[in-house]
């Protein structure tokens, strides 16, 4: 089985280590950055699957987050995992392009792995 490459997006350290858990003894990599800046030098250096990507870290909040993300990203699918429970930015984000829109209140290993497997079976990815 290949292993897969997903690029985090996330710069509280109790969440990335949670993520990182969730994807022990998994066929995923994963790479993990704080900062925009860093996510645009490592999408030109290498290939990912996916991003998971808080919406608000240091240098930038929202959608001003995903927007960019969705423009350097070139067509890699974008899951939201954010502590921000708001149905409005959800349709917001789910409009400007994420693939998924997840809240961190709720969040699981089985709904976050379920969400990533489900980008291979999209026809668009």
């Amino acid at each position: 089985m290949a292993v897969k490459t997903l690029l985090i997006l996330e710069d509280n350290p109790g969440d990335v280590e949670l993520i990182k858990y969730y994807f022990k003894d998994t066929e995923y990599n994963l790479v993990l950055s704080e900062s925009l800046k860093e996510i645009d030098l490592i999408l030109k250096s290498q290939t990912v699957e996916c991003i998971i990507s808080d919406l608000n870290i240091r240098e930038s909040s929202g959608l001003r987050t995903l927007n960019h993300l969705i423009e350097i990203a070139d067509n890699t699918p974008v899951i939201v995992l954010t502590g921000i429970r708001d149905p409005i930015l959800e349709k917001q984000a789910l409009n400007s392009g994420a693939f998924e829109y997840l809240s961190k209140d709720s969040l699981n290993s089985l709904l976050l792995l379920r969400t990533v497997k489900s980008i291979y079976s999209h026809k668009s990815y």
